[in-house]
């Protein structure tokens, strides 16, 4: 398999280190167009269609999900349930910081709480990282493997 952003929703096949990495980083790439629009929109004075760049994000949890499946398959490992924690991880991250963007009626404490409510999940999330990348680091199973032949 490749890390072509063609076949980033692909979930069969193995996904070297360094081909999830570069997959990662033109997938976290194509995240920041809907950012940057979002803070545009706000600095004009559109808060209430912020959240509609949002929506261009919705692929991007499915696509790192793919990648880590793929990955996981490289060294040998099932790793049915990544998708789903990866898209939970997601709806916790992005519900609250949508819905502070768009209820405009909020008190300032409501925002505040909804968007450290956001930050805590992204914390959870790198508290996590630090002990799945040792896992990540090792190198995938030489020759084939049941999930396919291995990476270039």
């Amino acid at each position: 398999m490749s890390d072509r952003l063609a076949d980033s929703f692909d979930l069969k096949g193995r996904l070297s280190f360094a081909g999830r990495q570069r997959l990662e980083r033109k997938l976290l790439a194509l995240a920041l167009l809907p950012l940057l629009t979002v803070a545009v929109l706000i600095m004009l004075g559109l808060r209430q269609w912020a959240a509609l760049p949002f929506l261009l994000l919705l692929p991007l949890p499915v696509a790192l999900a793919a990648a880590h499946v793929r990955r996981m398959h490289d060294l040998g490992l099932e790793a049915g349930a990544v998708l789903v924690r990866h898209l939970l991880a997601f709806g916790l991250f992005a519900a609250p910081a949508a819905l502070a963007l768009i209820a405009v009626s909020l008190p300032d404490w409501a925002r505040l709480a909804l968007t450290a409510t956001s930050a805590l999940v992204i914390l959870t999330g790198i508290a996590r990282s630090l002990f799945v990348l040792p896992l990540d680091w090792r190198r995938g199973d030489p020759g084939p493997n049941r999930f396919g032949p291995a990476p270039e």
